[in-house]
């Protein structure tokens, strides 16, 4: 069996892969010309990676407005070699235009509840540029939406509203299971640059995007949503907790990524706790995973409504760090993949700061908390998650009319 993933944003792909090559399966990954080399896979792996041949290069540089106009001497017929095709980002679009469809769709996010949508494509684009460029949106989000309905089989989180909001409008269920899209099987050599935290008896890490001013919590308008974490309500949280502890040198480390960096960085100001906030710089996942090993609890998205379980989230998990972000029910619910995974599941400040005092007073509760999470993860995450999908490309392989819904397929993940 020979299986191409296509596309790598944020890397999961890439992490998928070497789960599935190191279940024993041909696999090749292809990343795209021209996408976000914050997303190489170099950034996620201290291997070389010009010397893994199975990574390849999409034979088209699809950023761009003639990426859905057949070209000359371009062609996408490879593959037609591989027995399944998985697919994510505007690769649906674009494989789709050249005739060929793709079995099975891992959508990121705004593959999936934007772009298969025109007037979400275009909105706050200035008209002087859209009007020409109409056409090409159109065609777009058609081929996007069309790739998306043919898809065999759709894996997402469809406790997230925005991605469950899609899936109604394009009239198709998904698989809600995890991904095994954060690869734990690290070698560390030693970083230098996260000696720092030697010094701190307490270290809160928060590495998901700063995006909470620019973006209210409106609910009703997904269009513009990009994911807002709420990062504020754990800078409030923190300034509570390091005005009331014990600790000597408690300290929050957070990352220059995302719109609202400067307004967090205000917001630390106004707090009075810029000596207790260590900003870094945008790192690579490898990097990232290294400092979170070093810290006492790790981050993630504390926005009502919202299902704050994806790449940032599995990384803390994976480095065996207790996890606080907000689930939308989902370690609550016996049918959800999540249910009592342990996460710390909250969005409010109010927990997040009794959780920093709780901490203080009963450590050794979090270090088995991270124990926990770490083996969690493994099992449900990692590479026990991985041998089952291992097992549903094989179905998938065998008989081509099978799809999610079968119960050859359900059966695999109950």
């Amino acid at each position: 069996m020979k299986l191409a993933l296509i596309d790598n944003m944020n890397n999961n792909f890439f992490s998928i892969a070497r789960y599935l090559r190191d279940a024993g399966l041909e696999v090749d990954l292809y990343t795209i010309p021209g996408a976000n080399d914050h997303f190489n896979p170099q950034s996620d792996t201290f291997e070389d990676i010009n010397s893994l041949t199975w990574i390849k290069r999409f034979p088209i540089a699809y950023y761009r407005y003639r990426s859905l106009v057949p070209q000359i001497g371009k062609s996408l017929e490879v593959f037609k070699h591989y027995d399944l095709l998985i697919a994510c980002g505007l690769a649906m679009a674009v494989l789709r235009r050249y005739g060929i469809g793709v079995d099975i769709f891992i959508p990121y996010g705004s593959d999936l509840y934007i772009l298969p949508f025109c007037l979400r494509v275009i909105k706050g684009i200035k008209i002087t540029k859209w009007i020409y460029a109409l056409p090409y949106f159109w065609c777009m989000s058609y081929c996007q939406g069309k790739a998306i309905q043919d898809a065999r089989v759709i894996i997402t989180n469809s406790r997230h509203k925005m991605y469950k909001e899609a899936l109604d409008k394009l009239d198709r269920k998904c698989l809600n299971i995890g991904l095994p899209m954060v690869y734990g099987n690290y070698s560390f050599p030693p970083f230098k640059e996260w000696d720092f935290l030697k010094e701190h008896d307490f270290v809160v890490f928060n590495h998901s995007r700063h995006i909470w001013a620019s973006n209210p919590d409106n609910l009703e308008d997904f269009s513009t949503h990009l994911g807002n974490k709420r990062n504020d309500k754990l800078l409030r949280a923190f300034s509570r907790f390091v005005k009331v502890t014990r600790f000597r040198s408690p300290l929050l480390v957070t990352f220059e990524y995302g719109p609202d960096v400067e307004q967090s960085k205000k917001l630390t100001k106004e707090l009075h706790i810029e000596d207790y906030v260590k900003w870094m710089p945008l790192s690579d996942r490898k990097f990232i995973m290294a400092g979170l090993r070093h810290s006492t609890i790790g981050v993630d998205q504390l926005r009502e409504g919202l299902s704050g379980i994806g790449g940032t989230g599995y990384e803390v998990m994976a480095s065996g760090v207790p996890l606080i972000t907000y689930t939308n029910g989902a370690t609550a619910d016996p049918t959800h993949p999540f249910f009592q995974a342990p996460i710390i599941d909250t969005h409010e400040e109010e927990k997040i700061f009794l959780t920093f005092r709780d901490y203080e007073t009963n450590p050794a509760k979090y270090k088995e908390l991270g124990i926990a999470s770490k083996k969690w993860f493994n099992e449900n995450l990692g590479m026990g998650l991985a041998k089952k999908f291992v097992k549903l490309f094989q179905l998938l392989a065998e008989n081509k009319k099978i799809t999610s819904g079968d119960p050859q397929v359900i059966e695999l993940f109950t």
